[in-house]
């Protein structure tokens, strides 16, 4: 182990120049995949991260914690979605009122875990075809 501060910097260093070095070698993997086509099938994705993001904001909220970059993000979605506002109006009241039937092994805030299970539920999922 080097002990020295100046010693992992120097690692690490070293570590990004053989990696520039094999880059010019040989070509060098992209850095992100292209994206993935969803499924035809697959719900709006401005929908799916108005709902999360409008979920986050109401337990951010509920907990007495500031909610601005949650509602900001849930808003962001709104303007930059197809859809209209009364779409994301009963999506919005869908999600106030959600309870899923969530069992855990752990001590995990329900209220916090049904906004990753939004998209589960049958109710959700229609208002998303219907809109």
């Amino acid at each position: 182990m080097m002990s020295q501060p100046g010693s992992a910097v120097a690692l690490l260093a070293a570590l990004l120049g053989s990696f520039v070095v094999a880059c010019a070698r040989a070509p060098c993997p992209p850095a992100a995949s292209p994206p993935v086509a969803a499924p035809a099938d697959a719900p709006d994705a401005h929908l799916v991260g108005f709902s999360q993001a409008t979920c986050l904001a109401l337990y951010l909220h509920e907990r007495g914690w500031d909610a601005e970059s949650a509602r900001n993000i849930a808003g962001g979605h709104v303007e930059l979605g197809t859809r209209s506002a009364e779409a994301y109006a009963a999506l919005s009241s869908f999600i106030r009122d959600y309870e899923p039937p969530l069992s855990t092994q752990q001590p995990i805030d329900k209220h916090l875990l049904r906004c990753f299970h939004l998209e589960d539920s049958a109710e959700w999922q229609r208002l998303v075809r219907a809109q």
